[in-house]
């Protein structure tokens, strides 16, 4: 039987239509908040992963939320052509980021953080972000897990340390923290559940990178693992201002003290009304 031409046509955004959704697995949603996601309906002995920075939490400061947006980046360079000791000196870097306040996007995610280990589900947190020394910090991962900790959370084998050899880099699991030193999250996250021989029936992992969700969900495929991810897009946006970053940048250069934009903008207020007089 001939098709006819409007069934053809059907046939083919048909087609379209599911090789676009090829492209995006179902098994990574998309969602704006953590209301969003069941969590009463997750297994014990479900793993459940949250990635820290633009998920967990978030920086308050203008520059620190655009660090990594074109104009970000572009100051960023000009700043090391006027201070070129930033290039290779970390200690200013890591005062700012002992001092910059990161706090919780959703508070009441802790609620549902402790009622799920309460029942059986394992939660850690997953950054990607460096290890070992930086600057004033002895230990990047030490410094992280202390400031989750004053902001409640606390992840699930929070009595286990585990240095971890990969690539030519050290991520490390540091009591709930699975730090994985720039490298995907896929490959570490299976040598944690292997070095703690967890064998989690289900995976749900909560990040705003894409590809990270990916990287995980790749590896639970290989091991026969059912994946849910999240991608999340709840953080929040802030305009860039080049006088006030600028302000910032040269007073944390000069007195190693960061300051807020709350307090950057008093003092060019301030400044402002002693020119006027």
């Amino acid at each position: 039987m001939l098709l006819g031409k409007k069934n053809i046509l059907s046939l083919f955004l048909i087609l379209l239509v599911c090789a676009c959704k090829s492209n995006h697995p179902q098994q990574i949603e998309p969602i704006q908040s953590f209301n969003a996601i069941d969590f009463n309906s997750i297994k014990p002995g479900s793993l459940v992963i949250f990635d820290v920075d633009e998920t967990l939490i978030q920086p308050v400061d203008t520059f620190l939320v655009n660090e990594h947006t074109p104009q970000g980046k572009a100051f960023r360079q000009k700043l090391i052509q006027t201070y070129p000791i930033l290039k290779s000196d970390n200690h200013i870097a890591s005062i700012m980021l002992q001092e910059a306040q990161r706090p919780l996007l959703e508070p009441n995610v802790i609620h549902h953080i402790n009622r799920l280990k309460n029942s059986g589900v394992f939660v850690i947190a997953c950054t990607g972000m460096n290890t070992g020394p930086y600057g004033i910090h002895n230990s990047l991962e030490e410094w992280r897990y202390n400031h989750l900790k004053s902001l409640d959370f606390e992840g699930s084998f929070n009595d286990i340390v585990l240095k971890i050899s990969y690539s030519g880099r050290n991520p490390v699991f540091y009591k709930g923290l699975l730090a994985t030193d720039l490298k995907p999250k896929g490959p570490i996250v299976g040598i944690f559940i292997d070095a703690l021989k967890l064998k989690p029936q289900n995976i749900i992992m909560i990040d705003d990178d894409y590809d990270y969700l990916l990287s995980v969900k790749n590896e639970c495929e290989k091991r026969n693992i059912s994946f849910q991810g999240y991608e999340y897009k709840g953080s929040k946006t802030l305009p860039w201002d080049e006088d006030l970053v600028q302000f910032q940048a040269d007073y944390l250069v000069k007195h190693k003290k960061w300051l807020s934009d709350k307090a950057v903008r008093t003092f060019m207020r301030f400044n402002r009304k002693k020119l006027s007089l």
